[in-house]
């Protein structure tokens, strides 16, 4: 069976061969289906190779305008295209038809303006709730610093109050408590006398003129000196 096959092959070489052209190619017979499939190919091909270069030409006209293919790229693939509403009836269409496809329309278009209206009302609602619990939480933060500062303050003038207290009754204390110098001089005596006299007062809260005593006890000393000197 080889070689029948083979003498087939060999007459079939033997009448390419003959009916070759004059550049000695060989001139092969194609059925339809093949011609169709190979221009379909071939026009597959082309189309693709235009395709790249009008890619390269664009993407070189973008590029020389400052703009970035991918990104552009990117973008578009993100858009999101929503269909509009559009009367596509047949020209043979019947009033009952076009009334349906009127009111059908209608109610689409209606439904879609309460969704948006929906969710802009939500939204703002939402922006004012947040606005307001934040205006409340600042409130809050404000008062309360003010409060721990007032306390603060408080705090420290009472300390301030009972330690003046303390130190009054302790000078008080121990002026009272010291003995009296003999050998200080009469001025000073009586000076002395007149600072005891201040811290009894301001001990038991009564009303004392130490301004009239001082200035008495500095004319008197005053005016014995002078005639101890004359």
């Amino acid at each position: 069976p080889i070689m029948p096959a083979l003498e087939a092959l060999l007459q079939q070489t033997a009448n390419v061969a003959a009916n070759a052209d004059p550049l000695g190619l060989p001139s092969i017979e194609r059925g339809i289906g093949q011609l169709e499939e190979a221009t379909a190919r071939l026009a597959k091909r082309s189309s693709r190779a235009q395709q790249s270069n009008e890619a390269l030409s664009a993407a070189r006209l973008l590029a020389s305008q400052g703009i970035d293919t991918q990104m552009l790229n990117r973008d578009l693939r993100e858009v999101v295209i929503t269909p509009t509403m559009e009367e596509i009836l047949p020209e043979s269409c019947s009033l009952e038809e076009y009334l349906r496809q009127v009111q059908e329309v209608s109610i689409l278009s209606a439904v879609r303006d309460s969704q948006a209206s929906t969710q802009q009302t939500f939204k703002q609602k939402l922006s004012d709730i947040t606005s307001l619990e934040w205006q409340n939480a600042r409130s809050k933060f404000v008062l309360s610093s003010q409060q721990s500062k007032a306390s603060v303050y408080e705090q420290q003038q009472a300390a301030g109050m009972e330690g003046a207290a303390t130190t009054t009754a302790a000078t008080s204390t121990a002026a009272a408590a010291a003995p009296m110098d003999l050998s200080i001089t009469p001025r000073a005596a009586s000076f002395v006398e007149v600072v005891k006299k201040i811290n009894r007062a301001m001990a038991s809260g009564i009303p004392y003129d130490a301004m009239k005593d001082v200035l008495g006890a500095n004319e008197a000393l005053g005016g014995g000196g002078d005639g101890a000197g004359v």
